[in-house]
């Protein structure tokens, strides 16, 4: 009787919980293009050279000239780009200390410092500061930023929501008072919440808090609604995690971020659920370590949410990850490791800001120990050196009394490899082994290949199979894989 052979597919399904329930890692591939197929991710370049010398924090677009983007570093340092994020230059004449906020409303630039607003414009033409234009309530985090729906600048200070709207029938100018109205406490929360977040849901200003010094003091993590003009907030919803790091309303649903252990929510303001997490076989946060999230490291890209994932404490599987919700559940995905290489096992990485810069590209800014950066997707280049990789589930095939033995590979894909291309395979019977070499399938050895079979004898009760691409460096192209069977 022929024996049913071990198919590993349907990678559209992505990182599961655990690898006993499913793929255990994916990491700088795509999975989305052509479903069924997997191929190399486009891989992140370095754009800021030695210009950024902090961790930028925020990342905002002019929406008068798209090509031009701003950033904000944690020192309070200004970034300009007018070629949509390819190059960097340094805006002086601000004051320095921390950056905890960013935003463009009415062709000027707003930076949040502890206690007070800085704008910067017009934009469109000669720009000068105002470097202690409104008094805030001091904070020495965060300031969150958003424009609403109804065209006002809320932001967050300390448990305050401030709010800036222009008078009708005027032009707004910082300096002439009759041309906007300015409310500092627009909104007062309960005493000991700090805003760290704001999005909107519906007509509702979401606002995210957490409490104490450190975003792991307490396990308060609460999103206060408000309708923008009462009084007060609506019922909170309350969530048991470490404060809420990060928000962004897509399809008229919130997704959150909250906590210190790499988990994503779900809310339609009534109700909220946990819908993924980054599984602890990829990132031990275990004898006191924490994931760290920022809230200007969330966006909609592609018709997924992006969220950059780092830590103080350098745990490996830092880097930008992606959730994709669908009908048939929530696709979980770690989309791509910085331009260093490093995803937190060699040194500490952070990501503070993500900004979807155009259809196919966005940027991110980070740190890797003390190196700054930003780094744009290039969708021009594919990662090379086996940077690509997934690994399977972990597989009961027999057991230790009776293993089970394999004698053959199989190898199918969508297309031939062509020169420098590649995949790797590897095999591990437990999680605590390294993975064993079956065979690197590249064009050099075995040529212009679309499908192949390798006579190999495994015996096992457990494994776990880890498959690796590479392709030329300067190339768009990618192997794309169907499938990889073991008889």
């Amino acid at each position: 009787m022929t024996e049913k052979p071990l198919v590993i597919n349907n990678f559209q399904k992505g990182i599961a919980p655990s690898p006993y329930f499913g793929f255990g890692d994916m990491r700088n591939l795509d999975i989305y293009s052509y479903p069924g197929i997997i191929r190399l991710n486009n891989l992140m370049t370095k754009q800021s050279s030695t210009t950024v010398t902090d961790l930028i924090l925020w990342l905002v677009r002019n929406p008068l000239s798209t090509s031009e983007v701003w950033a904000l570093g944690d020192t309070a340092k200004v970034y300009k780009s007018t070629d949509g994020g390819s190059t960097w230059s340094l805006v002086t004449g601000n004051s320095s200390g921390s950056g905890q906020g960013l935003a463009i409303w009415r062709d000027y630039l707003f930076v949040a410092r502890s206690g007070h607003l800085e704008t910067y414009g017009p934009l469109s033409s000669s720009p000068s500061w105002t470097t202690t234009w409104k008094t805030i309530d001091s904070d020495s985090a965060w300031h969150p930023m958003i424009i609403g729906q109804d065209d006002i600048l809320y932001g967050g200070a300390g448990r305050y929501i401030f709010s800036l709207q222009e008078v009708a029938g005027q032009t707004f100018a910082p300096g002439t008072s009759s041309t906007y109205t300015w409310n500092s406490q627009a909104l007062d929360l309960p005493k000991n919440y700090r805003v760290k977040c704001l999005a909107e849901l519906g007509e509702k200003l979401m606002i995210g808090t957490w409490q104490g010094s450190n975003i792991y003091d307490y396990k308060i993590a609460d999103i206060f609604p408000w309708d923008r003009t009462s009084d007060s907030f609506e019922l909170p919803i309350r969530m048991s995690e470490n404060g809420i790091n990060g928000m962004i309303t897509v399809n008229n649903l919130l997704y959150i971020l909250a906590g210190i252990e790499g988990k994503v929510f779900v809310s339609n303001s009534t109700s909220t659920t946990e819908i993924a997490k980054i599984p602890s076989s990829i990132g031990n946060i275990d004898s006191g370590k924490r994931w760290d999230f920022y809230p200007g490291a969330i966006m909609n890209h592609q018709g997924r949410i992006f969220f950059g994932v780092g830590s103080s404490n350098g745990v490996a599987g830092s880097g930008v990850w992606s959730l994709h919700p669908n009908l048939k559940g929530n696709t979980l995905i770690h989309e791509n490791t910085i331009s260093t290489g490093n995803d937190g096992s060699s040194n500490a990485l952070q990501i503070g800001a993500l900004l979807s810069a155009n259809r196919e590209s966005y940027l991110a800014g980070w740190v890797d120990a003390s190196t700054y950066g930003i780094d744009s997707l290039d969708y021009t280049k594919r990662y090379i050196s086996y940077a690509g990789y997934f690994e399977s589930p972990v597989y009961q095939v027999g057991t230790s009394f009776h293993p089970k033995k394999f004698q053959k590979l199989m190898l199918e894909l969508n297309r031939p490899l062509v020169t420098n291309q590649g995949v790797k395979i590897s095999f591990r019977t437990s999680l605590a082994d390294s993975y064993t070499l079956i065979d690197s399938f590249d064009f050099a050895t075995y040529g212009a290949i679309k499908t192949f079979e390798k006579t190999y004898s495994i015996l096992a009760d457990k494994i776990q199979i880890k498959v690796q691409l590479t392709t030329a460096s300067n190339s768009n192209l990618s192997p794309e894989l169907m499938s990889v069977s073991l008889i």
